[in-house]
C-alpha cells in the first residue's frame, strides 16, 4: 500500500469537506469526466478555448509527465478540483506555470484558493520559488484566488492575457491571509 503523504483533509467556506492529495494515474477517468462536467464558459476560462479535446489532450499530458506536480479535491468521494504546477523551460528552473480547474459547483467555496496553497508547499519542497499564473481578464474567480492566497503578485498583460508571476515562499501576508479564511469558517 502507497501512502499519500500529500493527502489533507480541508474545510471549504460553505464547511463541507474536501481532500486534497496527489493525482494518481487511477484517476484518469475521474480527471476526464471533470473536464467533460465543467459548463463551456469554465473550459473557455481554463484552456482559452471551447474545444473539448484541448481538455482532454491536457489531462492525457499531465497524467504522461512525471515531473509536473498535480492535485486534485475530491468532496463526497466525486472528484471536485484539480490543479498544476508545470515546470517552464530549462532556463527558469526554479519556476512553473500554475492552472486549476474546479467543478462549476464548487467554484466560489473556496477550492481554487486551497489547491494553490498546497501546490505552493508541494512546489516549495522540489525547488519551485516561483508560480506564473496566464488568466483572461474576465475569469474573475481565479483572479480572487490569487488575491484571496496572499502572495505578492506581480503583474503584466501579453496579448490580452494578464500574467501573474509570485513567490511560492510562505509570506506574512499568505499567512494573514489564511488566518482570516480560516477565522471566517469558524464564526
Amino acid at each position: 500500500m502507497t501512502i499519500d503523504r500529500t493527502a489533507a483533509d480541508v474545510l471549504l467556506s460553505d464547511g463541507s469537506l474536501a481532500v486534497v492529495r496527489s493525482l494518481t494515474p487511477e484517476g484518469t477517468d475521474a480527471l476526464h469526466d471533470l473536464h467533460d462536467r465543467v459548463s463551456d464558459g469554465s473550459a473557455q476560462l481554463r484552456f482559452f478555448t471551447l474545444a473539448r479535446a484541448a481538455a482532454h489532450k491536457y489531462v492525457d499530458h499531465v497524467l504522461e509527465e512525471p515531473y509536473q506536480l498535480a492535485l486534485v479535491a475530491e468532496v463526497d468521494g466525486r472528484l471536485a478540483g484539480f490543479a498544476t504546477a508545470e515546470p517552464l523551460p530549462p532556463h527558469l528552473p526554479h519556476v512553473a506555470e500554475v492552472a486549476f480547474l474546479a467543478a462549476d459547483d464548487f467554484q466560489g467555496h473556496g477550492l481554487g484558493t486551497l489547491l494553490l496553497e498546497h501546490l505552493a508547499a508541494l512546489a516549495r519542497d522540489r525547488g519551485i520559488r516561483e508560480f506564473e499564473a496566464n488568466v483572461l481578464p474576465s475569469n474573475q474567480g481565479m483572479l480572487r484566488v490569487l488575491d484571496d492566497a496572499g502572495f505578492r503578485l506581480n503583474r503584466c498583460i501579453e496579448e490580452g492575457v494578464e500574467i501573474y508571476r509570485f513567490d511560492t515562499a510562505v509570506t506574512a501576508e499568505a499567512q494573514a491571509a489564511e488566518a482570516e479564511r480560516e477565522a471566517r469558517l469558524l464564526r
